[in-house]
Formats: structure tokens, sequence, C-alpha cells
């Protein structure tokens, strides 16, 4: 339904398909802001109010009172029932001309697709866009309208579903408002030859958005694209080679979803959303396969040739780093003396310059760059080999040994198991050396095994996981370790008998090309070896890879739970985690986790409500926030939750709880005018609530006596007036005090009032500060309430007090009482009452 009906006058959403009139006598339209297929977004202006709103028109007008004018409401109507991330819908329908029309909230945003960013940043807005059509997909609604503006980014870096209008009918051809000829890249190839828009076709339609985002170009390489296609795939380079930097993961999901045949591309939206989100999470395509491997081999060799030149080039610009230091040194070579004669000499060169380049191989290596690893080549075998010569006696023979391909592979496996088993810290580099040099799959995975198991004995368990996931995901995706440039750099971020500098200048190239990897393990690097030393690292690096994180004062807790790449190296963990926070990350955590992940938002409550962190009147908002987790459209009252929680609230806040239509917002108000530190801002929050209907007590009844007895004094009476409204939420000594701010008004019926609410504790609060004030009418009414404590309050009130009124008042009450626990309490505090049953005693003992 319309937001605001008084502010939307002449608009209409729901069981009208028509209105009478035109929209345009309602809204004034400014230029186009937007452009999908079917539809145009304008910037607009409400002429009643000046209000600023986002107006979507289909291109084509639809015939009033037609099946095709109710199908496009009953449409939106659903829609709006969604979970979707898109901005507030204001009003939707069909004007008498046919224009139908949908208004949504003005809201600052920017096309996604226009948006640059790095690789995870990429990553992370793909996901919430599919996330924003699940709810569509799941209630069988399809999108029909995928372009290049049909998603959009907000200030607060959402992806927001924009192009909801859905699909450009058939009619619509016969008028000359065609489409943008760009959005026919997004039209899947049954859509091309006739076919009606349905999920399957959005499915494809996502993939050739996300390529696009991915890759900054178009799937078919040109903005206008029409005529039939049999298969775009194959004459399109995959994304990874487009973009080196995305994780090879992406190839398969997108081929996947760009499949010729509907049948073999993922079901929905929520199919890709589950697949992308194991894969950001583990770096692995589910099902192991990419299918755009195999699409891809018809590409233009000079294409893909293009993009390996820079892929190389690349390559030669991290070659130029400064080499890092040698390990160990190499010792010097024992003194000649000069009358040896030529041919020693010469022998004595031939050795120099042999280690020289044993050593030059081992810097150069071992500072991660990638070399050959063609088994058969000389080189590799020396390069193995070469560490002979740093070993000592006993693993120099077993070295030469796994270095020499002449050796059956077997007898290299068994020697390379034995020689992982020693201590000396040359082991650790003949290992590396294996993984880069040997070209043998077999050994490759003997040293990588030796490598997990060395640091999982040095109880770096965290560590150990991290580089084995990512051991894994290299090998299902078809890779081989000996082929990533990173993996030097993050085997040598491990290497503890490296120094700490040249080892966080490993985890700074490792991000070039494998940043989530670098990432997680900069953060299991800081909790099993030291926070003080990896903690610095992982700041810098995500604050290269997400420059709005903020990480600069954040904790190793905190940046784990913010990140979901991250958090699972504390899974498991979470409860122990989240009481390692200090107040400030709790508080950031509670704003990351709000705005980007809810994964922790209730044990990030429930520790800041143990904790005592928060003022009870704040705490209120948090209790709301749980309410409401799972309620549709409710993520900017969410945030706005959040904000007041933490006493960051805005004026736009406060109005935004007053115009959401639930019965919730009453409480948020009245915590909002306890918690607010302005006190403007408390009146206003005040105000609103006096301006709405009131369903709960005692607010229902103590703001419209404010309102009819004391609202010039409503500066003064606002936030004690809250205090009692929110009661339970509230702790006793704030009531006392707020009953004390208002005793100066008690002549003008508080008493009444309190009564009146009929919340128990109210109203013995109200007995016990201004009972002696009252008179007996009052206070006799009470001996009949329903609430036992109340009764007794009144009671108590009521003793000393001997006029005869009084005291028959007290006994005939005492005849109607039922609850023996204050019939009790009559007797131990009236005499009159002891005198009736000592009389009752004695008549019966005389019979």
């Amino acid at each position: 339904m319309v937001e605001n009906p008084t502010t939307f006058k002449g608009l209409t959403s729901g069981e009208q398909t028509i209105v009478v009139g035109s929209v345009s006598e309602s809204l004034e339209r400014a230029g186009c802001r937007f452009r999908t297929r079917s539809a145009d977004g304008f910037n607009a202006i409400h002429k009643e109010t000046n209000a600023g709103v986002l107006l979507w028109m289909l291109r084509f007008p639809l015939k009033s009172r037609s099946e095709s004018a109710t199908r496009f409401v009953n449409r939106l109507e659903r829609i709006q029932s969604l979970n979707i991330a898109t901005p507030p819908i204001l009003a939707f329908g069909v004007d008498s001309f046919g224009a139908s029309y949908l208004v949504m909230q003005e809201t600052q945003m920017r096309p996604l697709i226009d948006d640059s960013k790095n690789v995870p940043t990429l990553l992370e807005q793909f996901r919430l866009l599919l996330k924003s059509v699940v709810p569509m997909h799941e209630a069988g609604i399809a999108l029909g309208d995928v372009a290049d503006d049909s998603f959009a980014i907000d200030v607060n870096e959402r992806v927001l579903l924009l192009g909801l209008l859905g699909s450009f009918e058939s009619g619509a051809r016969q008028t000359a408002m065609l489409p943008p000829p760009e959005t026919l890249n997004y039209l899947a190839p049954e859509q091309r030859s006739g076919g009606s828009p349905d999920i399957s076709s959005d499915v494809y339609s996502l993939g050739v958005y996300a390529y696009r985002l991915f890759t900054g170009r178009y799937l078919l390489g040109e903005k206008s694209a029409a005529g039939s296609v049999d298969n775009p795939v194959v004459s399109a380079p995959a994304p990874s080679l487009v973009n080196p930097l995305l994780p090879g993961w992406v190839d398969g999901v997108l081929g996947k979803c760009l499949e010729t045949d509907p049948v073999n591309r993922y079901p929905s939206a929520k199919d890709i959303l589950a697949v992308v989100e194991e894969a950001i999470e583990t770096g692995v395509l589910v099902d192991g396969s990419n299918t755009w491997a195999r699409k891809t081999a018809s590409v233009a060799a000079e294409t893909i040739q293009e993009i390996q030149n820079s892929k190389e080039l690349v390559k030669i610009k991290r070659s130029v780093r400064k080499v890092p230091e040698r390990e160990p040194e190499m010792p010097a070579l024992p003194p000649e003396a000069e009358d040896k004669s030529l041919q020693l000499f010469v022998s004595a060169l031939a050795v120099v310059i042999g280690l020289f380049v044993a050593g030059f191989l081992f810097f150069y290596f071992d500072a991660g760059q990638k070399s050959p690893t063609n088994s058969a080549d000389p080189g590799n075998e020396k390069a193995i080999g070469a560490y002979a010569y740093y070993a000592p006696e006993n693993l120099k023979e077993r070295i030469t040994t796994i270095g020499d391909s002449a050796v059956p592979i077997e007898k290299r496996v068994a020697e390379l198991e034995e020689l992982a088993k020693s201590e000396d810290k040359v082991v650790q580099s003949v290992l590396v050396a294996v993984v880069k040099f040997s070209g043998d799959e077999r050994l490759e995975k003997t040293a990588n095994e030796a490598i997990l198991e060395r640091i999982r004995a040095s109880k770096r368990l965290k560590t150990a996981e991290v580089l084995e996931k990512w051991f894994r995901r290299v090998h299902r995706e078809g890779g081989r370790l000996s082929d990533s440039p990173a993996y030097g750099f993050l085997i040598r971020a491990c290497n503890t008998s490296r120094p700490i500098n040249n080892r966080r200048e490993a985890l700074e190239l490792a991000l070039e090309t494998e940043a989530i990897v670098a990432i997680r393990l900069s953060a299991a690097l800081a909790f099993d070896e030291s926070r003080d030393l990896f903690l610095p690292s992982l700041r810098s690096l995500l604050a290269k890879q997400y420059p709005k994180m903020a990480v600069e004062e954040r904790g190793l807790e905190a940046l784990v739970l913010s990140h979901r790449a991250l958090a699972i190296l504390v899974k498991g963990e979470v409860a122990s985690v989240i009481e390692a926070l200090s107040e400030e990350d709790l508080k950031w955590s509670l704003r990351r986790s709000v705005e980007h992940d809810k994964s922790f938002l209730d044990d990030l409550i429930v520790e800041i409500v143990r904790r005592g962190i928060l003022p009870p009147s704040n705490e209120v908002f948090l209790k709301q926030l749980v309410a409401i987790r799972s309620e549709p459209d409710t993520w900017t009252i969410q945030a706005a939750l959040v904000r007041s929680a933490l006493g960051e609230n805005t004026p736009e806040d406060a109005q935004l709880f007053a115009r959401w239509d639930s019965p919730r917002s009453e409480t948020i108000l009245l915590a909002l005018v306890v918690s607010s530190k302005s006190p403007l801002e408390s009146v206003a929050a005040f105000d609103m609530l006096a301006s709405k209907p009131l369903s709960s007590e005692p607010a229902a009844t103590l703001i419209p006596w404010v309102k009819a007895n004391i609202w010039g004094y409503r500066e003064r009476v606002a936030k004690p007036i809250a205090v009692l409204s929110l009661n339970t939420s509230i702790d006793a000594e704030m009531r006392s005090a707020s009953f004390s701010q208002l005793l100066p008004f008690a002549k003008y019926g508080l008493f009444q009032a309190v009564v009146q609410s009929g919340v128990p504790e109210l109203i013995e609060e109200a007995v016990d500060r201004m009972g002696t004030s009252l008179g007996s009418e009052a206070v006799i009414a009470l001996l009949s309430h329903p609430n036992p404590n109340v009764r007794k309050s009144a009671i108590k009130l009521l003793k000393g007090r001997n006029e005869l009124e009084i005291l028959q008042a007290i006994l005939r009450a005492y005849e109607k009482e039922e609850d023996e626990d204050v019939k009790e309490f009559y007797r131990t505090t009236h005499w009159v009452v002891r005198q009736r049953e000592a009389r009752r005693l004695g008549k019966s003992g005389s019979q």
C-alpha cells in the first residue's frame, strides 16, 4: 500500500488498477536517470509536497483495465510483499491513459555496473545482487528485464535491485518506443528466438551482467548485438582471462549460467547464490567443474596471446622487487695457497661459480617467483640438488637423490618422506623446491603434506588449515601450486626462521594474486603466533582490499568477525571470540554485522546486553532489532536501530521510525525520547508519538493525559513519561526518578491517569509516592484492583486510619478477598480485621 496516502495524493497501489487522470498530474518528471529494456527511471517531484522521488514508467502503454494492466499491478503487489533489497516502494499503478508506473523513495545511488572496485569487492557485490533476486525467484517471479541499470549501489555500499517492472512485452514491439540497443546483450538464446522470459532466462541474463561486472566488457564484445547467437560463450574469453585477478571458480559459475540449453543452467538465483557463497568461503567451486574452460578452446589465439602477454608483463614487474634476505648464508670457501697450480685455480673457480648459481636459484625460487616445471630439464634437478651443499652430511645424499630424475619415482618419494622427518631448517627450502621444480605430482603432494605437517607440529593449526584449504582448492580446479605466483610468498610468510619484516612483505606480495588467502593467512598467523607481529599486516591487507572498512583501530577478533572469509577461522569459537572483543570493537562489529552480514548479529547483541554496555533505554533498540530480523523490508529500520542503540541516530531515523507501519514503532519512539541526548530531538520524538494512535499501556493513557493537561510543559515531562511508558524495560531507579520529576504535576490528575493505565508496577509506585495526599475514595477503590500487589499497597496505605467509613470498607473488602496471601496481609496490617476474626473464633468455640 501507499506509505503515506496524503503525501502521494492521486497515486495508488493495491487493489485499484486504474487511477483517474494522469500520473503527470501528481508528479513532475525531470531527467532520465536509469534505463532498462522495458522501463525508464526518472527523477521526479511530487507537485503537492515538493518531495523528490524516483519514478519508473514502462516504455510502452498498457490498455486501461486490460488483462496486462491487471497483471502489471498484481506483479508489483507480490513484489512489495517480499523481502527485497530495493528502494522503498511508495506507490504503483496504471493511470487512465495507460501509463504504468512505480514510485520509489528517492535514494542516493549509482549504477553498480559503472562502479570501479577491486576483485574482493566485486565478488561481494555479485553475492549481494544475487541475494536481492532470490526472494523473487522463490516466489516464482521472473525479473525478465536485466540491463546495465538493473542494479545500483547506495551510499552505504548496499546493492539495490531496480528493474522490477517486468519484461518488454510483445505488444510493445508495435510501438515506436523500442528498448535501448545495449539491452539486447542480456537476452537469452531462447528469447532471441521469440521465447518468453522466465527464471531460466533470468539466470542467463544474470550471467551476462556478472560478466560485464567482472570484466568491464559485454559478453559479445559490443554494446549492440542483434540477431541470433548460437553459443556466445564460445566466442568470448573466460572472465579470468580478461581479469587475471579473478579466482578460477568465477569461470565455472558464469559458464553454467550462460549455457545455451536452459536445462543445463542453474535452476534459479538461489542456486547460484549457494554455489557463490561456498566458493567465496572455500575458494573452490562446489561441483569442481569449470564449464568455461571447455568452451573457450576456440577463442582466437591472438586474443589469448594478448591477455597472456599482459600477464607476463605483470610477472616481469613483480620480478624486479627487492630480493629477500638469503637463508642460510653460504659458508666461505677454505683459503687456498697462492702458489697452487693453474688447474687447482680453475677447479676452485668452477666450484665458486657452481655455488653462486645454486645460491642464486635458492634466492630466486624462495622469493616466490615462478620457475619452469618440466622435470626433464636438467636445471630443475640442480635447483633441488643444490641444497645438498647447505645440508648436514646425513642429508646430502638424500637431497641429491630427490633431485635426480633418473632415480625411480618411488625411491625419490620415499627419500622425501624420510627427509621431512628432519628438523634441519634446510628441509623447508628443499620441500618448497620440490613443489616448484620437480614437475611430479606425487613429489609435489608429498612435499606439501610435509610442509603442512611441520606447521601443525609447531601448533600453528589455523595457519595449516588456511594453507590446506588453498592447496585443495587449487588441485580441485585442476591447477598446480607450482604455477601460482603466490605459492612461494605464502610459504615464506609461514617460515618462522625468516625475519618478521620479510614474512610481512611476503603477505603483501601474495595479496596481488591470492588476496583472500593472504588476508586469511595473516589472521591465522596473528592467532597462532603473535597478534602484535601480524595484526598490523592484517590491517594493512584489509585496508588495501577494502578501503572503506576503517580497520586502523580494530582488534583481531573484530576484524575476523567482519569478513566472511576470515570468520571460518573461528568456526565453533564464536562465543569466546566475541567475549574477547573490547567495547569499541563490539560496537564496530555490530555496525558491520547489520550492514553487511548478520551471521553474528544475535551473538553480538547478547554480549552487549550481558556486559551492560548500553543504558536500558538503548538496549530497547537492540531487543526490537532481534525481534524484526526475519521481517521483510526492514533492512533500513534495522540499520537505524543500531545507530540509535549506539547513540548515533539522526533526525531522519526518528522520521523513519514514525513512518514505519508497525506496532513496534511505538516502543522504539519511546526509547528514542529517553535516549536522545538533545532535548529538541527528545521532544520531536515525543511529538511524533503524540500524533500517532497508541495501542500499548501506559503510553496510550499517559501521553493523551499530557496532551489534555500539561502540553505546554512537555519539554519537562517527555522523558519521564517515556520512561514510565517503557516500564519493564527500565530499571526501578529510573522509574522512581521519573516519578519524582512528575510529582509537581500531580494536581493535574497524574494519579488517576496512572491507575487508568492499569499497569500494576506503576500503580504501586504511585501509591507509595503519592498515597498520603490522596483522598480515601481513591485508595479504597484500589482494594478491589485485580492485581494482588496493588491491593496490598492500598491495604498498607490505609493502616492507622480509623474513620468509620474506611474501617467498613476494609472489612467489606476483606470478606470478598479470595487470595489467602492477601487476606493474611489484611490480618497483619489492620486491627479491625483481627478483631473480626477473633469474634468469629470466639463464637465458634462457644458453640
